[in-house]
């Protein structure tokens, strides 16, 4: 039901906005070990997690995929830049204004980026110029934000979902 919703809502969105809008789609990366290692692997769980979410971006066009070089969001993102046949880019998450800067001025497209529970956040914040977002408790793996704007018309808007796991 919530994929229905989605992609009825997504197509909904997309056909009342200009050609210059962008769709940006940040997520937290999936679970991960607790081995004590500072660049742990996803657990069994977050690799179902990283396959749930990209069946769930699967109508979705996506074109480009952005990640931090750890291994867990980098796993994360494999199954949707394999799905849809994208290079995974990644960036410096201690330099996130930036990054963000550059994401703003990629226009009419669909960006998708995996971060880290206390980046994710601002990531999202400055994208849509105002704290909407504070950071994600560490436990939060199922959250997907996705940030639409339009430039042009200095619209923006934030629709925050879960994706079924």
């Amino acid at each position: 039901m919530k994929k229905l919703f989605f992609i009825t809502l997504i197509s909904l969105m997309s056909s009342t906005w200009v050609a210059a809008q962008s769709t940006y789609i940040f997520v937290r990366h999936a679970e991960k070990e607790s081995d004590g290692t500072p660049n742990p692997n996803l657990t069994v769980d977050g690799h179902k997690r990283a396959v749930a979410l990209a069946n769930f971006l699967k109508n979705q066009p996506v074109d480009a995929i952005y990640s931090t070089d750890y291994l867990r969001t980098m796993q994360t993102a494999g199954p949707l830049a394999k799905m849809k046949d994208i290079k995974i880019d990644t960036y410096n998450p201690a330099d996130q204004a930036n990054f963000a800067q550059m994401l703003k001025e990629k226009q009419d497209q669909v960006i998708t980026v995996v971060g880290h529970s206390n980046t994710i956040h601002h990531l999202v914040n400055f994208m849509m110029g105002e704290k909407v977002l504070d950071e994600l408790d560490e436990s939060d793996y199922e959250n997907i934000f996705m940030v639409y704007l339009d430039v042009e018309a200095g619209k923006k808007s934030l629709l925050r979902l879960q994706y079924p796991f």
